[in-house]
């Protein structure tokens, strides 16, 4: 998200199934663990980039033994949390595990046609007019469920349900997150206050000029913190820091991602929310798909920053998978674009 909101200031300132045999042997998760230790453990593990890893001895210890079969392994590993990519029998395999060796997830790919009704029943009724692209199954602590990847026009989509038919998340690192079509339960706040659009970019942009630096909630100014919670009363996952005087927390309500920017007087300058394509002004969807016909959704956030009200895009391009990332207003207007 931090690079999308990156590539937007600068824009201102420039501008302005693999199938699998229906005897495929599960493989318990640590059972020492309790499931909010597993949510929290995989959670960390996806809340910074991964980088690739040699293998750590008492891990893959463990891994040979739950996984004999194992070809074309890969390591990855972030915030102690490791990752393994692999190929069992030639199905896609990806195992986590934390520094003790502890298994947290693990899933695979499995065809579409082995879905459960029930999911089937689901998925029909909360992405209604989606196609089933790709199913994995996954074993998370006492959950065992489906990860699915689903497509509509020019959106893709992920959802995780478990085996009865019942929505757990739109990813894999939360649970009980909000559920699809009840977008209008998350918070769009309106920014007021007198500080100009071109005063918000050059603010913005002093924040991305250096290096931030975490802040504990109890030293962010009085003035931030009485405005956050008034605008964002049921935010969760707090996360503050800042650059130049300018305040930036990572938050998030209902399971959706955002992210805000503040000045020590307590003025909100812009925040971004994560939001499905569908939600997208029919201007602006309109507009995309006219203009990048050869473009899939990757990535959507809505923003306001000062008076402007719109939608950062990341776009992947179907035939060669390179990414662009775009801009516009809330009425289609086009304002910039940058590739990746």
């Amino acid at each position: 998200m931090k690079t999308l909101i990156r590539f937007f200031v600068l824009s201102s300132l420039a501008f302005l199934g693999a199938s699998c045999s229906s005897d495929s042997e599960s493989l318990d998760v640590n059972s020492d663990l309790q499931q909010s230790d597993i949510k929290l453990q995989i959670a960390t593990y996806y809340s910074s980039p991964s980088s690739p890893t040699q293998p750590v001895n008492n891990i893959k210890a463990e891994f040979d033994k739950k996984f004999p079969g194992a070809t074309d392994v890969e390591w990855k590993v972030s915030n102690g949390i490791y990752e393994i990519d692999f190929d069992v029998n030639h199905i896609d395999y990806e195992a986590w595990y934390n520094g003790d060796a502890n298994l947290l997830m693990y899933k695979y790919d499995i065809a579409n046609s082995q879905l459960s009704p029930a999911v089937l029943a689901a998925i029909a009724t909360d992405y209604q007019g989606y196609i089933l692209d790709e199913t994995e199954i996954v074993y998370k602590g006492d959950i065992i469920g489906y990860y699915l990847d689903l497509k509509k026009n020019k959106e893709e989509v992920y959802a995780f349900y478990n085996e009865n038919g019942t929505f757990i998340a739109r990813n894999l690192w939360e649970d009980n997150t909000i559920k699809p079509g009840n977008d209008a339960n998350t918070t769009t706040p309106t920014i007021e206050g007198n500080t100009s659009d071109d005063e918000s970019d050059a603010l913005i942009a002093a924040y991305y000029s250096g290096m931030d630096m975490d802040v504990l909630a109890s030293n962010v100014p009085s003035g931030i913190i009485a405005n956050f919670n008034t605008l964002f009363p049921n935010a969760r996952d707090i996360d503050w820091d800042y650059v130049s005087n300018v305040y930036n927390v990572d938050f998030e309500i209902g399971g959706i991602d955002y992210e805000a920017w503040y000045v020590s007087d307590g003025t909100l300058l812009m925040y971004t929310q994560e939001i499905r394509y569908n939600t997208v002004s029919t201007a602006v969807q309109n507009a995309v798909s006219s203009k990048y016909s050869e473009y899939m959704i990757d990535e959507v956030s809505y923003f306001q920053k000062g008076t402007v009200k719109g939608y950062i895009i990341k776009l992947e391009n179907k035939r060669t998978d390179a990414e662009l990332k775009v801009i516009y207003n809330e009425n289609g207007t086009f304002i910039y674009q940058q590739y990746d």
